[in-house]
């Protein structure tokens, strides 16, 4: 058993709940984003942001929904763990 924390832009909010699902049901403990309201001021948005990349150092891997975008960069910057990815360009974008 693992814990995985999720990764990636919340625009991808089914994505987001479904490879939660699925990596839950392998058995795993799925730590996911805070939310996905997009109507956040600046200081709600910085807080998320050092709340997101605890959830980082608390994981033994992560899991990236998305591997585009600024944020998914610094994810991997920051995360020293074997990466599990998977890149749902295709699905996201239909």
């Amino acid at each position: 058993m693992k814990v995985i924390t999720l990764c990636g832009s919340v625009r991808f909010r089914k994505q987001f709940e479904e490879w939660n699902e699925k990596l839950t049901l392998e058995g795993n403990v799925v730590i996911s984003v805070e939310g996905f309201s997009t109507n956040l001021t600046d200081e709600q948005k910085k807080l998320l942001e050092l709340i997101h990349m605890k959830k980082i150092d608390m994981a033994d891997d992560i899991f990236v929904i998305m591997l585009t975008g600024t944020s998914v960069k610094v994810y991997l910057k920051r995360s020293s763990m074997l990466l599990r990815a998977e890149n749902l360009c295709d699905i996201c974008l239909k």
